[in-house]
């Protein structure tokens, strides 16, 4: 076999590896849950600690002081939340509610991920993110 051929297939063999693993990387969002440790910056709420689970292109979680669900998309490390329905409970605090308005909001500007072993991110397009541990 001659020489650039090789190359070829070792480099399409590489490539296989890669896309292979970010596939793995998605596949590991199915069946955790995650809880919100930073938000801009800030330590939210004892308390009011959004969370968020992913399951077969459905997510769900707790805003602060409503439940929310909805559909999401995966496609490589892009993630896009479709429209997310909420239930409309007040919040007895009105830093609870403001921490969940600005957290609903944060999700539907989200446009990739990052996953470090036990911890989440999302990201919107300027790189802000949210920063989740992993719960089990």
């Amino acid at each position: 076999m001659n020489a650039k051929i090789k190359k070829l297939l070792l480099a399409l063999s590489l490539l296989t590896m890669l896309v292979s693993a970010c596939g793995a990387q998605n596949a590991t969002l199915d069946g955790t849950t995650w809880t919100l440790v930073e938000f801009d910056g800030k330590t939210p709420l004892v308390g009011h600690q959004p969370t968020i689970s992913y399951q077969d292109g459905r997510v769900s979680g707790n805003s602060s002081c409503n439940t929310y669900g909805g559909e999401y998309t995966l496609k490589g490390d892009q993630i896009e939340f479709g429209m997310l329905m909420s239930t409309a409970m007040a919040c007895a605090e009105t830093a609870a509610m403001t921490q969940e308005q600005e957290y609903l909001a944060f999700l539907s500007s989200v446009d990739h991920f990052e996953r470090r072993g036990d911890t989440l991110l999302l990201f919107n397009a300027a790189g802000d993110a949210l920063v989740f541990a992993a719960e089990n």
